[in-house]
């Protein structure tokens, strides 16, 4: 599937380069980053969760212009453990946390760094 979608994934810049990130992004492999993978990450979400995921796979920015090639800080921090992951009563209560109810998207804040809200590494 990420071969497929390969031009959303990878896009090429206006000289026509890609910024390829690590191999695991697109190439599901036994490692234990498969929670990266930019494909069965999000088929796993809406497997798992259906619509209650959708917090988790909106573009952090509205101007992406390849909101497929990248995941939220907030979406790598809650599929870094596998128990938060695939707990429904945990999606939710991150969802309450962490977006907005106007808008549907994540608060400011709530990515890793400086003002960090989630921290589970």
């Amino acid at each position: 599937m990420a071969a497929l979608f390969f031009e959303q994934l990878a896009p090429a810049n206006v000289e026509g380069k890609r910024a390829l990130r690590r191999p695991y992004v697109y190439v599901l492999s036994e490692t234990r980053k498969y929670y990266r993978h930019l494909v069965r990450g999000p088929w796993y979400l809406v497997r798992t969760h259906g619509a209650e995921a959708r917090y988790l796979l909106a573009p952090v920015r509205t101007d992406d212009s390849a909101p497929l090639s990248r995941q939220s800080d907030l979406l790598d921090q809650l599929a870094a453990r596998q128990f938060v992951i695939s707990s429904p009563t945990l999606i939710t209560t991150a969802r309450v946390l962490y977006t907005d109810p106007r808008t549907g998207r994540q608060r400011r804040g709530t990515a890793r760094g400086k003002g960090s809200r989630v921290g589970w590494h």
